[in-house]
């Protein structure tokens, strides 16, 4: 076992990537929801990085699959989305302090 995700627990499974702490509870909690036409397998190794790594020892990090469904914006081909985005859609983020 690579001795950098030794202590972190990982579940892949079709619906969603969790990682976690082995034998901890984790302080934070992170839900990270990916862009239009993503699969979670591509955060896979983004979130298991040299650069990232060293995070999840307080972290647990949860990111669901948005289903497939008809995108407008892509002329309504199916691809992984959280909504149907159309050219007038309004994408807002929020930062919350707590």
């Amino acid at each position: 076992m690579d001795p950098v995700t030794a202590n972190i627990s990982i579940q892949l499974t079709r619906t969603h990537l969790t990682l976690a702490p082995l034998n901890k509870s984790p302080k934070y909690s992170l839900i990270f929801l990916h862009g239009i036409e993503m699969s979670i397998q591509k955060f896979f190794s983004v979130f298991l990085s040299s650069s990232i790594i060293g995070l999840l020892q307080d972290f647990k990090i949860y990111i669901p699959q948005a289903p497939i469904r008809p995108i407008a914006m892509r002329g309504g081909a199916e691809g992984f989305s959280w909504y149907s985005l159309t050219p007038e859609s309004v994408i807002s983020l929020f930062l919350l302090e707590s």
